[in-house]
């Protein structure tokens, strides 16, 4: 069966209005941002104020920057312009969307405070061991498999996790002494691969320890 012509005119019609439609939002978005962020501007919402007080209040200052959570507010806003989210007040919108993007980033910091803790009580040879570890071995012979597992670390991993944990820099100040160019959330993701490779490395070594002490 042939579809009707007109109906096909008719869809692409209604897409191609959808499609404007679209568009228009999106740049009333981007409008909306300029004035924002625009010097001088008079605006009721001091955006970038306003987020550096939230980050503030949360304490969060020295892990996140005011600019990356405006721009990550603004991608969020663009996708659901796309999805076909009617906005009625884009600074509205865009205050709420950064308030919950703090909150998501207050929870991701505490728990990756929480695995860096763990991690780091359980492989850095200055710290203490896991209880189940203190259980089944003392210090001293943990630290040998440590050492070894930390040779295997290429140069980055070696100098990111000794300004994180043995300098006790934020995230904020290792990006100022390394490349402003990554961002805050990409050194944390590098952070936490380069702890996983040094436990896995420990863990490693110590097996492969024992397998010697048995043979």
């Amino acid at each position: 069966m042939t579809s009707n012509p007109a109906n096909q005119h008719c869809e692409r019609g209604i897409e191609t209005t959808v499609n404007s439609e679209i568009q228009e939002r999106l740049l009333e978005l981007d409008k909306t941002i300029n004035s924002l962020l625009a010097p001088g501007t008079d605006a009721p919402f001091q955006v970038l104020s306003w987020i550096d007080i939230r980050l503030r209040q949360m304490g969060l200052q020295n892990n996140f920057d005011a600019l990356e959570i405006l721009s990550e507010a603004y991608i969020r806003t663009q996708k659901a312009i796309k999805n076909g989210e009617k906005i009625q007040s884009y600074i509205a919108w865009i205050r709420s969307t950064c308030f919950l993007i703090i909150k998501e980033k207050r929870t991701e910091l505490s728990r990756e405070k929480a695995n860096l803790q763990k991690a780091n009580s359980s492989i850095l040879a200055n710290q203490k061991l896991t209880k189940e570890e203190t259980e089944s071995s003392s210090l001293e012979e943990e630290i040998p498999f440590l050492k070894k597992a930390w040779t295997i670390l290429n140069l980055k991993d070696k100098e990111l996790l000794k300004l994180r944990f043995a300098d006790n820099l934020s995230w904020k100040d290792i990006q100022k002494n390394t490349d402003n160019k990554i961002s805050i959330p990409t050194l944390r993701k590098r952070g936490e691969r380069a702890i996983g490779k040094l436990r896995n490395a420990f863990h490693s070594e110590k097996e492969k320890g024992g397998e010697n002490h048995v043979n």
